[in-house]
């Protein structure tokens, strides 16, 4: 019942995303190499921006900052090292730039509520309850405008 319960929430919280955008994709592949892909959980179209959210499933304590390589999950006593996920939503925002220079590129490392940072969280990481808000405070809701050209970019990366 918990997982049903879960998925529902998701929905949801799509939905409420979804309302703050011109234009939503969630479940995005962009080509980075030949067959080598990056994920992006949303792109969306805000006004005249694209925002780039990635989410990270980790609880515990994390040990990061931007001019670190990898960083740490602590949990109990066990420590798992990770990429750093702002350098890969750099080299995403990068490909983005490329082909949108017209437009505003943020991009956001989204952890779980349970994700502590007990050293200081570093700039564009933020917890998936503040996602929501955050889109509230920057923008209106989205007028459904035209994104051919989002979609077109997002079915050209896909190379099979």
């Amino acid at each position: 019942m918990s997982g049903m319960l879960e998925k529902i929430k998701l929905s949801i919280y799509k939905y409420k995303i979804k309302k703050y955008s011109d234009c939503y994709f969630n479940n995005v592949y962009i080509s980075k190499l030949e067959n080598e892909f990056h994920h992006l959980d949303y792109l969306l179209q805000c006004e005249n921006e694209l925002v780039v959210v990635k989410c990270y499933d980790y609880e515990g304590n994390i040990y990061g900052a931007e001019n670190i390589s990898e960083w740490t999950q602590a949990i109990s006593y066990s420590g798992y090292k990770f990429e750093n996920p702002l350098r890969e939503l750099k080299e995403i925002c990068d490909l983005l730039a490329k082909e949108f220079a017209d437009k505003t590129l943020v991009s956001y490392a989204v952890f779980a509520d349970k994700c502590v940072f007990p050293k200081a969280m570093p700039a564009n990481v933020i917890h998936r309850s503040t996602l929501l808000s955050l889109l509230k405070k920057r923008y209106k809701p989205g007028l459904q405008k035209d994104c051919s050209s989002l979609e077109k970019f997002i079915e050209a990366s896909i190379r099979t």
